[in-house]
């Protein structure tokens, strides 16, 4: 057997050695412990000053097209100013052969107005397509614009980063739906004559019956809810019977029917089968403000056919719309018209057999306008949309606010 080898305790040298490798171990591992935490902070400390400084420049941006979103209303008030106070001048009259400044200028921003200012209102056609194509001028064209406003050594007043976009348009060109609220208690929505217009407006065309037909959606029972909502009784106007507020006492939050006007025109989405795309497809038709008579000079071809439908004895086929409004739009380009009779005796030729309730529902002039004016600085965009409305009797003739809305 071999001899059992005796332990011997390590010299003093290798222990310092091996406690020296030791706290070099511990401290590479404290050193990048150290580098980690440092790196983390440092990264979050530039990820939160570039935050912030990228939410003061979208403040800022967001400020200046507010801003530009005003300017585009404060254009086209003064518009709507000069052209009521303008109306009934003869001379000015003939000068815009008949038409008003709103229905020639409906549409303004920043881009039309530098290229007017640069070309002395003789813009090159090249700019204007690329305008078209782009909505954006050329650097030469924002630079010689600026110099043409620059007056007295001072900052001319189209100088400015950003641009705005504002149009107008009138609310008594569309189907006002609060003329429903004087609906008589136990009349059938069916026999009303205002009611017929809108079930014209929804089922103009085979496009829409065929739009309504595939969701299972009955046209009458639309305008019934409309009806049921502003009218002041309870009971269902289709006349199928039942209460108004069983169509809102069933959902997950129920509600009651209003039973009074609409305020703003969103409300029609509170209106039992109005939500979503039934609304995004006929909204733009219909309004809650004006006279409730539809402006023939600005109405579309949609709103006009509804009525002509509404009061004519038969139906119009699409040949006889199309015949029709290949004359309107040759006599809308050249002029306006003037009086409610105009309208009658110039559809009295166009169709001899027209009802004589047709008179009863139409203007030639309007009232109360929306104004939706949008500001952009960079990608930040402010829109702005306001309804006035320059009646008289409101006693303002700088308009009268009755809708207000930024986003």
């Amino acid at each position: 057997m071999r001899p059992l080898r005796q332990r011997t305790s390590a010299s003093p040298r290798l222990l310092r050695e091996r406690e020296r490798r030791d706290r070099g171990g511990v401290a590479l591992l404290l050193v990048i412990a150290a580098v980690m935490v440092l790196t983390v902070l440092v990264t979050d400390m530039r990820f939160g000053s570039r935050v912030r400084y990228l939410q003061a420049v979208h403040g800022r941006d967001e400020v200046v097209a507010t801003g530009l979103a005003h300017s585009g209303l404060a254009f086209f008030r003064l518009i709507l100013l000069a052209s009521q106070q303008l109306q009934g001048n003869q001379m000015i009259t003939t000068l815009l052969q008949g038409k008003t400044l709103v229905e020639i200028l409906s549409t303004i921003d920043t881009g039309l107005l530098r290229m007017m200012f640069a070309s002395n209102g003789d813009p090159d056609k090249e700019e204007v397509e690329s305008y078209k194509q782009t909505g954006q001028v050329s650097e030469e064209v924002r630079a010689e614009a600026s110099e043409e406003t620059n007056r007295f050594g001072k900052k001319g007043f189209l100088d400015f980063d950003g641009d705005f976009s504002a149009h107008v348009e009138g609310e008594d060109c569309k189907i006002n739906l609060n003329m429903f609220s004087t609906h008589a208690t136990g009349q059938a929505v069916q026999e009303m004559a205002s009611a017929q217009v809108v079930y014209r407006l929804l089922t103009g065309t085979e496009e829409d019956e065929a739009w309504l037909r595939d969701r299972n959606i009955d046209a009458w029972d639309l305008i019934g809810n409309i009806v049921d909502w502003v009218d002041a009784d309870g009971s269902v106007s289709t006349g199928k019977g039942g209460y108004e507020d069983d169509l809102y006492n069933r959902l997950s939050s129920p509600y009651l029917s209003k039973n009074a006007p609409f305020d703003t025109p969103e409300e029609l989405r509170l209106v039992a089968g109005w939500q979503d795309e039934v609304y995004d497809r006929y909204a733009d038709k219909l309004t809650i403000y004006g006279s409730q008579k539809i402006n023939i000079n600005c109405a579309d071809r949609a709103v006009i056919a509804a009525m002509l439908q509404a009061n004519s004895p038969r139906l119009l086929t699409q040949t006889d719309l199309d015949r029709i409004f290949e004359e309107l739009d040759n006599y809308r380009a050249a002029t306006s018209f003037q009086r409610p009779a105009d309208v009658t005796a110039w559809f009295k030729n166009q169709l001899p057999d027209l009802a004589t309730t047709f008179a009863n529902g139409i203007s030639t002039r309007t009232k109360v306008y929306t104004i939706t004016s949008t500001g952009t600085v960079g990608d930040t965009a402010v829109t702005l949309t306001t309804v006035l409305n320059y009646d008289t009797s409101t006693g303002s003739k700088d308009g009268k606010f009755m809708y207000w809305r930024i986003q």
